[in-house]
């Protein structure tokens, strides 16, 4: 009758035992280490100790594995062109990892007044970098962010800049311009 109770709790422990080895590895260690197996690549991308150190850059071509991938990553960086599956792609991204990330960066060509138009919930995000070059970018998807410490955007409307800063009184780094 215990066993599920103490399979629960050995896992709990192997996952502590492992997280505090890991917080020891540089990045390229982690990397290497994550080719031990399938189950530990899996196991790696679960741990805090390992998604608070790696930051996900992804463009264009990328954009289909990160929806499709399990790992919670906490620092994301996208860089995408204008094309429409491209927009829609960012937005269910953005959706899915929402409740995790800590930091986002987003670069984004060409006109775009079509994307993240709704509001989207960042509850941990701390960092935001938005680099919009051509076009403009509506500020509602961060009206609901309180926590950010640091702000860096260009390309985005007045309205939702000040709903921006309005929501995030504790910014301690804010960097605003225009291209």
């Amino acid at each position: 009758k215990n066993q599920p109770t103490q399979e629960i709790q050995k896992k709990s422990q192997s996952d502590a035992v492992l997280d505090q080895i890991l917080i020891h590895l540089t990045p390229k260690e982690m990397l290497s280490s994550s080719l031990v197996s399938t189950n530990f690549y899996k196991q790696l991308g679960k741990l805090d100790s390992v998604n608070d150190r790696i930051v996900m850059k992804c463009n264009s071509s990328g954009l289909d594995l990160l929806e499709k991938t399990e790992r919670e990553y906490s620092h994301l960086e996208i860089t995408i062109r204008n094309a429409k599956w491209e927009i829609h792609s960012v937005e269910r991204i953005l959706d899915r990892f929402s409740p995790f990330l800590k930091s986002l960066k987003i670069v984004k060509f060409g006109g775009f007044q079509n994307i993240l138009n709704r509001a989207v919930p960042f509850p941990n995000l701390t960092a935001l970098e938005v680099h919009v070059i051509g076009g403009r970018l509506s500020g509602v998807a961060w009206s609901e962010t309180s926590n950010l410490k640091k702000l860096v955007v260009n390309g985005i409307v007045e309205d939702g800049l000040v709903q921006c800063l309005i929501s995030n009184p504790h910014l301690e780094e804010l960097i605003i311009y225009e291209n």
